[in-house]
């Protein structure tokens, strides 16, 4: 069995949608009126509700706010820090576009409500985006506001798995977002995200000592910029590998795909930083999450999504599965479809890559 597939991690929004809901009874007139607190991620400093919770651990490159809220379902604002490695404005009409291909391309059941290029109550500019998708045949709602930053951009996402009760407070600390140089930055503010922050390390200034006179040097050859395709292919990238696993080939097809050319999308691939193992275990955990695979089988599939054999033993490894209790859900899966007989369903199993005490044990705890 085959197949290729593609699990979308568009912001994590079904981890937190799934099981972070939570509950309160202050009103939400009265959120901003009863104090809030600066953050500052990267050179962006900005305004929350104190009344907000804050989760105090970080996932990777995402922070998350929390509304006191009387309604059912689950609200909340996330900020995501992203390292695009590129000079383009996201207010450009390229690149925020190329962000919301990102988004169209992991999203299920993708539907834009509003999309444009603003300017907050501080006069910075910034990417509007407002969209509806879905998790579990469940709509999700988000309204979404992207900013740059020093060291890349910053995204700040009001999502609800009903309608979104809190627009007026997320359009607030839209406009609270202003740059700060280092010495003009609060000093009464909370700085989020820093791991996330690329170090930029400072020189020391050397001794100067009066040069001897010298013939002039030969002019070095400049060392070649990159070019506009391979700038563009390295934040596509970059910004498919924030929501998405690939395997270095996977990635490069992806790109190819995308109207880029091989070169170019080799230099992508070549230069995005993926730690291609990790992304094996991302891929595998992905696969996981949607249907059984016996460890060989998961082996096999990775590899077919382009991954080399060591990356992808690597995965299955690391994964974490229980491969008996795989075995039982294969079991489980073939039985809904057909009947089998003991031995049958023994001999399916091994087909599939388990080892026979796994098949035994597959069929075993499905009453044969």
């Amino acid at each position: 069995m085959k197949m290729r597939r593609m699990v979308a991690g568009l912001f994590a929004l079904c981890v937190l949608l799934a099981g972070c809901s939570q509950e309160g009874s202050s009103s939400q007139a009265d959120d901003f009126a009863a104090g809030t607190t600066t953050y500052q991620v990267d050179d962006l400093q900005f305004e929350v509700p104190n009344a907000w919770l804050e989760d105090v651990q970080e996932d990777g490159a995402y922070y998350y706010f929390y509304p006191h809220t009387k309604y059912d379902g689950t609200e909340f604002l996330m900020i995501q820090f992203s390292n695009l490695l590129t000079e383009e404005s996201i207010t450009s009409e390229e690149a925020f576009g190329g962000y919301v291909d990102g988004i169209v391309g992991s999203a299920d059941d993708y539907q834009e409500d509003h999309k444009e290029i603003a300017t907050n109550g501080n006069g910075e500019k910034y990417g509007r985006l407002d969209y509806t998708f879905t998790v579990s045949d469940a709509p999700v709602r988000v309204v979404s506001g992207i900013f740059d930053s020093a060291h890349g951009t910053v995204a700040f996402a009001l999502a609800s798995d009903s309608d979104i009760h809190y627009l007026e407070e997320f359009l607030q600390i839209i406009d609270s977002v202003q740059i700060v140089a280092d010495g003009d930055a609060s000093t009464d503010r909370e700085v989020i995200l820093a791991d996330q922050i690329p170090d930029e390390p400072v020189s020391e200034p050397e001794a100067q000592e009066e040069p001897e006179a010298e013939p002039d040097p030969e002019p070095e050859p400049e060392t070649p910029s990159m070019t506009t395709g391979q700038y563009n292919a390295l934040k596509t990238a970059n910004r498919y590998l924030d929501v998405l696993p690939f395997s270095y080939t996977g990635l490069i097809e992806q790109l190819e795909y995308e109207g880029y050319s091989h070169e170019e999308a080799v230099y992508g691939a070549d230069n995005c930083g993926a730690d291609w193992y990790e992304q094996a275990l991302l891929q595998a955990e992905s696969y996981l999450d949607t249907m059984p695979f016996s460890y060989t089988g998961l082996i096999e599939q990775l590899e077919y999504e382009g991954f080399t054999h060591a990356e992808a033993v690597y995965g299955a490894d690391n994964c974490g599965a229980d491969w008996y209790e795989q075995a039982v859900l294969q079991a489980e899966r073939y039985l809904e479809l057909m009947s089998f007989s003991r031995q049958g369903l023994i001999d399916q199993l091994l087909y599939e890559g388990f080892t026979q005490d796994q098949a035994v044990y597959g069929a075993e705890q499905n009453g044969y």
